[in-house]
């Protein structure tokens, strides 16, 4: 039993590295990103409509997005909130010029424009803007399409 045990382990464990070595993340080397239109609602540009990507330019910069949930929060659950609250900690003491634009992928953007400054006083992210962008979540895959308006 525990050599059947050991096996599944070790065959899970290496599997895991080759799917993860799978996943696209951004745009590929030497392609620029696409618009990235958002409100702002806690950042740089607090309470406007901005394009981040053309803003920030070559800047480092981590784009982050949170699913729509059932309500203004989205997934905004603790564990992701400590992430966020993590990841701009290390952006603020070790990334000079830095910055992170988490995004809300909400059905409802005037409830999540109305919970995005608290979430931000709640964390006081010092280099991380909380930003909404209306979408329509996708129920059986959880993907996010824009709405077109």
């Amino acid at each position: 039993m525990t050599r059947i045990l050991l096996a599944v382990g070790v065959l899970l464990g290496a599997s895991l590295p080759a799917t993860a070595q799978d996943v696209d993340s951004g745009p590929k080397k030497g392609e620029k990103a696409p618009a990235l239109k958002v409100y702002d609602a806690t950042g740089e540009n607090k309470e406007k409509t901005v394009d981040y990507v053309g803003l920030r330019k070559d800047k480092p910069t981590v784009y982050l997005f949170v699913g729509a949930g059932d309500d203004a929060r989205g997934k905004l659950d603790r564990p992701m909130f400590r992430f966020i609250k993590g990841l701009d900690g290390v952006i603020e003491k070790d990334l000079e010029d830095a910055y992170a634009v988490v995004v809300f992928l909400t059905e409802d953007e005037d409830k999540t424009k109305d919970y995005l400054p608290l979430a931000q006083k709640s964390g006081q992210f010092e280099k991380t803007a909380l930003a909404s962008f209306k979408s329509r979540t996708g129920r059986r895959t959880g993907a996010s399409t824009p709405t077109r308006t």
